[in-house]
């Protein structure tokens, strides 16, 4: 019995998570980008009118109307102007994710399919399991360790942090990753110390990952 247990778990992940990045492993690119295979495949994936309406506009269809996403130039330069690609779609969200290099920073904007509404994403977004908060996360060029962004089901930010424990001077104590919700805690993990840690409210305005035991 505990295979069906196991995959119903990753079902129920998968259908309240978006993810613009590609498993480890796949002879492809880290991230999805413009106009790629993989862009490609996640637009014929979903029954959504999604199009690249010329080389460098995207053209992404919801329940009231169409929102285009417009690169900006420089379009060639790798870390200078924005571009946009498109990551799918979840039937449970309503959502559609899409990618956006804004010059050095990786991250990622929600599509409400419901209101057109566009809130803050990232490269990948998970909600928790009452659907009240989402965790998106996002890489500065050059920075080890993922910035971590904790928000409301609305887009309005609650949290948004380094995804991980510095030292006061800016050392690096704790670098985590494998983000995910337990019930409605989010949780990461530290793979030097094998520890697990959890995103916890200290007080009104202050947040800190706090260790919870060995893995």
């Amino acid at each position: 019995m505990l295979l069906p247990v196991a995959l119903s778990l990753a079902q129920d992940r998968a259908a309240v998570s978006l993810s613009c990045t590609i498993p480890s492993g796949q002879p492809v690119e880290d991230i999805v980008r413009p106009r790629s295979a993989v862009e490609d495949s996640r637009i014929q994936q979903n029954s959504h009118d999604v199009k690249r309406i010329g080389r460098h506009q995207l053209s992404v269809t919801w329940a009231g109307g169409i929102r285009v996403f417009k690169d900006k130039p420089p379009f060639d330069a790798e870390l200078d102007g924005v571009w946009w690609a498109y990551c799918g779609y979840s039937a449970t969200l309503k959502m559609h994710l899409l990618m956006k290099k804004d010059v050095d920073l990786f991250t990622g904007v929600l599509l409400d399919d419901v209101t057109g509404a566009l809130l803050p994403g990232g490269e990948n977004v998970m909600f928790s399991s009452d659907g009240k908060l989402y965790v998106a996360t996002e890489q500065q060029d050059g920075m080890d360790g993922e910035i971590v962004k904790l928000l409301t089901r609305q887009g309005t930010l609650v949290w948004k942090g380094y995804g991980g424990v510095l030292t006061k001077d800016g050392g690096v104590l704790a670098e985590l990753g494998n983000f995910r919700w337990d019930k409605n805690r989010l949780i990461g993990d530290d793979e030097i110390s094998k520890k697990i840690f959890a995103l916890t409210q200290v007080n009104v305005s202050s947040w800190k990952w706090v260790p919870l035991s060995a893995k």
